[in-house]
């Protein structure tokens, strides 16, 4: 009976944790050329609440990996070496309340391929207490400079409550939302490390277009308008 008890707590725990610790993009995609020396790709995760987590991380690669490629994952204190797939016992990550950032390198090696590998979070040591579980895709068939950098831009977080930003937006020049009908709602002008507010817009789903100087549409992005919970 006390063993039970215990289980639901932990289970409950859980599913409160992984409802408060996000991860934008989701789905993770992670596009490059095979002739790439290094394919860098951000992630960020996102903690709504005041309360500070420890975060144990692991890659988890299937059959489908090509055995030429290399992986480097950095989180919030160190780039760890090729192929280290898990996050040490004694080095968790410590979350309070935002947003971070971690860094996910990928060296192809001159091979075309593409595979799925997860991106899995758990608050215990020695992978226990899975919180979340998120596809990330790698792709290195691209064939130009152009399909990558479109494919590499992301916002975050997403969801989002009071802002966003946009990562690997270098060439991005304005940025323009619109509702589900269409409507264009709010615009901006795009710069680097820029935050822009949509706190005043209601909860809902919305399209963020990235335009480039000449007004052409970079790409499209669904973005989730969360309530602040105030």
């Amino acid at each position: 009976m006390t063993r039970s008890i215990l289980f639901l707590m932990t289970f409950f725990c859980g599913l409160n944790l992984s409802a408060q610790i996000s991860v934008s993009p989701n789905p993770l995609s992670v596009v490059g050329l095979p002739s790439a020396d290094d394919i860098k790709y951000e992630i960020y995760l996102t903690n709504t609440k005041d309360t500070t987590y420890n975060i144990y991380w692991q890659l988890v690669k299937d059959n489908t990996f090509p055995v030429q490629w290399v992986t480097q994952m950095c989180d919030l204190y160190l780039c760890y070496g090729d192929n280290f797939d898990k996050c040490p016992n004694n080095s968790p990550n410590k979350f309070s309340k935002g947003t971070y950032k971690f860094e996910f390198h990928l060296k192809p090696n001159q091979v075309a391929a593409s595979s799925t590998i997860m991106l899995k979070l758990f608050t215990e040591k020695n992978c226990q207490g899975e919180i979340l579980s998120v596809p990330m895709v790698l792709n290195t068939n691209a064939t130009s400079t152009k399909d990558v950098s479109a494919a590499s831009i992301k916002i975050f977080p997403n969801p989002a409550t009071d802002y966003f930003q946009v990562g690997n937006g270098q060439n991005v020049n304005r940025i323009v939302i619109f509702n589900i009908f269409g409507k264009e709602v709010k615009s901006f002008f795009h710069y680097n490390n820029a935050q822009h507010e949509i706190g005043d817009l209601k909860t809902g789903m919305y399209v963020v277009k990235m335009l480039d100087a000449k007004g052409r549409v970079i790409k499209s992005i669904k973005l989730n308008k969360a309530y602040d919970g105030a």
